[in-house]
């Protein structure tokens, strides 16, 4: 019977998605995830580890310390492949990439800036119980929903109507677009609250290839 390297991470990386990308068994929410198996990224651009070739430690410290820019580039690859048969503008792409990644590596007990949710419930007790014209607000409040609604769609919609919080999330794109003084964000925001409910669809399709592509480290 062969052996399964088997590790788990500390609850300082409890909400980094590109260990949750590699490390998901297919459970719970992301604050329920027991953190498991390590999986080779099936993308281009993604974190290759052979057992055979590395040492445990070199495979750890590759595990962890994924730069902003391997990140991005883990994720912008795989969103495009996922969405292969679509036709989305780049910027959005890029954009919805750059989420995924920033949340691979903020901690959700960072104190240096606004730190993930915990859930959509979190996301309805700050952002729909309360209002804001803050762009930088409804923009964060959006982000969450694509990160919950989209890339742990499966997990979130046991408990939560998540087509519910497509259309919460394409109301905080638009109101995001009307307040902000910045032109191209708000050309960029008010396209998203068009195709949010695809993104979230896309983001939810590249985790599930994650998790089914997933490469466990074996040892014999």
């Amino acid at each position: 019977m062969e052996n399964i390297i088997r590790f788990y991470l500390p609850d300082t990386l409890h909400t980094s998605i590109l260990q949750l990308c590699c490390c998901l068994q297919g459970g719970g929410a992301p604050s329920d995830v027991e953190y498991g198996y390590w999986i080779a990224s099936p993308f281009k651009g993604g974190v290759d580890i052979h057992a055979q070739e590395k040492s445990m430690d070199s495979v750890f410290e590759e595990l962890v310390a994924i730069d902003a820019e391997r990140a991005f580039k883990f994720f912008l690859a795989g969103l495009r492949e996922t969405a292969v048969t679509e036709i989305y503008r780049d910027d959005e792409m890029f954009y919805v990439a750059s989420i995924l990644a920033h949340y691979s590596q903020t901690s959700r007990f960072d104190t240096t800036s606004m730190p993930c949710m915990a859930n959509l419930s979190e996301v309805f007790d700050n952002f729909i119980l309360q209002t804001s014209t803050d762009s930088e607000i409804l923009e964060f409040g959006g982000s969450q929903i694509l990160l919950f609604a989209g890339f742990f769609r499966d997990q979130m919609h046991r408990r939560h109507n998540v087509k519910w919080y497509d259309q919460v999330g394409q109301s905080l794109y638009e109101k995001a677009s009307q307040h902000s003084n910045n032109l191209k964000k708000r050309e960029l925001f008010d396209r998203l609250s068009e195709s949010f409910p695809a993104w979230t669809v896309i983001c939810r399709n590249l985790s599930r290839t994650l998790r089914e592509n997933r490469l466990l480290l074996k040892i014999n």
